[in-house]
C-alpha cells in the first residue's frame, strides 16, 4: 500500500493548506480538460497520498476560486479559465438586468450582501460572480470608494 504524505507540522496549518490547495491545483489541471468531471475525492486524495479530508477542502477552495464547480455533492466540474461557475450564473444576469434598466446606478456600491441572500451564495461565491462582472467592465472594485470597500458600478 502506498505511503500517505503526512501534514502534521505543528503551527503551520495555513502553510499546509496552500501546499495542499497547489498540489491538486496541479493535480487538476494535469489531468482534466475544462468541463471534464473530476474523480471521487478519495480517487484523488490516493492518488496524490494527501489525506482525504485536506484533498475535500482544497476542491472546495477551487471552488471558491471558480477553478471548479462543485454542482451537487459528488459532482464536481472543472471549469475553462473565464467560464462562468454554474452557481453565479443567475446572480450575474441579474445585475446585468438590474445595470440595464438602471435599478443599480453609475456609481452605486453593488449590495453584495443582499445579493448574496437573494441568491443563496455565500459571501466568497458572491465575489467570484463579480469578478466576471468586473471583467466585462461593468463593475469596479474600489478599496477606499464613498461607500467603503466595494463594487461599484461603471
Amino acid at each position: 500500500m502506498a505511503e500517505t504524505v503526512r501534514l502534521t507540522t505543528p503551527g503551520a496549518s495555513g502553510c499546509r493548506e496552500t501546499v495542499v490547495l497547489c498540489l491538486v491545483r496541479a493535480h487538476v489541471r494535469a489531468t482534466y480538460a475544462p468541463g471534464e468531471f473530476l474523480q471521487p475525492v478519495a480517487a484523488i486524495a490516493q492518488q496524490l497520498r494527501l489525506p482525504h479530508n485536506a484533498v475535500r477542502q482544497a476542491i472546495r477552495r477551487l471552488d471558491t476560486l471558480g477553478e471548479v464547480a462543485i454542482c451537487r455533492p459528488r459532482v464536481r466540474l472543472v471549469l475553462g479559465p473565464g467560464q462562468v461557475h454554474p452557481h453565479d450564473l443567475s446572480l450575474i444576469e441579474a445585475v446585468r438586468a438590474r445595470i440595464r434598466t438602471g435599478r443599480y446606478d453609475r456609481g452605486q456600491a453593488l449590495p453584495t450582501g443582499l445579493l448574496g441572500e437573494e441568491f443563496a451564495l455565500r459571501p466568497e461565491h458572491v465575489h467570484r460572480a463579480c469578478r466576471h462582472l468586473l471583467n466585462q467592465g461593468l463593475l469596479r472594485k474600489d478599496a477606499a470608494g464613498p461607500y467603503g470597500p466595494a463594487y461599484y458600478v461603471v
